[in-house]
């Protein structure tokens, strides 16, 4: 962390991204081995919110204790990051890029560690301006051991890094690019690539069925992380039903937190093909609120974008809402049947 930030004062802002990369690797290495390999399905505090969400306050209490210290480390990498996006565009403005391919580091750092990480964190381009430094290699590259995984550590312990990534990320996204809509979207989809990628590499460490669980509650906890809790609150606020005032960044966070839930959604449907599920009531009740909550997220959406309309008199903007709408209509219906 030192390291990191001596870089960073210095503006070599790849080389301490891979600093603070490798220190959270380090960190993820420390936890002890687990000897409890029983699988606790889902997301126990992102089912809290949309459950219980009065009680819970919008809060989400950390897992695991032993990774408590991993957030600083998560936090600073995340912040690094956005640094360098955008020195880089400040660079590319100037015509004077910054690339960081790996054949643009002094041979001496090549080899080392922080040059290991920078090679396997970016995407080389046609030239060196056009290549990439990736959040969700860099992401990767932080908490991926397949030795580890297999021998040490607990299901639930893999799950608890991947949450606090996305705890970490989302706190930065929320805080210090939300007016940035180029940064904000990049970000966004960065975690997006940083989810299936460990998808793809928990294949054949932890059960398929869990799996699937698993990658459901990641998408229900990015929602809930990002969207403010009160917007699930129920009965409906008066200026909700009467009048919508929505900031663009607003709609921004619900548009993003709704396709999340509406990717949850969709592994429900898949594991509603598993029989043994059908008959699941720790199947169902935790569907219906993903459907729930989806569908409050997209009355607001409509709400807002009712509120566009009226600014609006074309007929094509009027026919959208009223599918929208629609949709909404649905989609509670769907809902309300499951939770019968």
């Amino acid at each position: 962390m030192l390291l990191s930030s001596s870089l960073d004062a210095a503006g070599a802002h790849a080389e301490s991204c891979a600093a603070v990369t490798f220190s959270a690797w380090c960190s993820i290495e420390c936890l002890p081995h687990s000897s409890d390999k029983t699988i606790d399905e889902g997301d126990l505090n992102a089912d809290k919110i949309l459950l219980f969400h009065e009680s819970s306050q919008g809060t989400i209490s950390q897992e695991i204790d032993d990774l408590s210290g991993l957030s600083s480390i998560l936090l600073r990498l995340t912040r690094v990051y956005v640094e360098y996006r955008r020195q880089r565009k400040l660079n590319s403005s100037k015509n004077n890029h910054t690339a960081l391919p790996d054949n643009s580091l002094p041979r001496e750092l090549m080899n080392t560690l922080l040059g290991k990480v920078i090679t396997a964190s970016s995407i080389m381009g046609d030239d060196e301006a056009s290549s990439e430094f990736c959040l969700s290699k860099l992401l990767d590259c932080a908490v991926w051991n397949k030795k580890r995984y297999e021998e040490n550590l607990s299901a639930a312990q893999i799950a608890g890094v991947v949450r606090e990534v996305l705890r970490c990320v989302i706190k930065i996204m929320k805080s210090n690019v939300v007016d940035d809509d180029e940064l904000f979207s990049h970000i966004a989809d960065e975690l997006m690539f940083f989810l299936r990628a460990q998808n793809k590499r928990c294949r054949g460490i932890i059960d398929s069925d869990f799996l699937q669980s698993l990658s459901s509650s990641f998408h229900v906890l990015f929602a809930v992380l990002l969207v403010e809790v009160r917007y699930f609150n129920l009965p409906r606020q008066v200026s909700w039903l009467c009048k919508c005032s929505i900031t663009k960044q607003e709609m921004k966070i619900l548009q993003l937190s709704c396709m999340h839930l509406h990717l949850a959604e969709k592994q429900f449907l898949t594991q509603f093909t598993n029989e043994d599920s059908v008959h699941d009531a720790c199947f169902f009740v935790p569907w219906a609120a993903v459907q729930f909550h989806y569908a409050i997220l997209l009355e607001h959406l409509s709400l807002a974008k009712s509120d566009d309309a009226q600014q609006d008199a074309e007929s094509s903007s009027a026919s959208s809402l009223v599918k929208q709408i629609h949709i909404v209509m649905v989609k509670h219906s769907k809902a309300l049947r499951n939770c019968w």
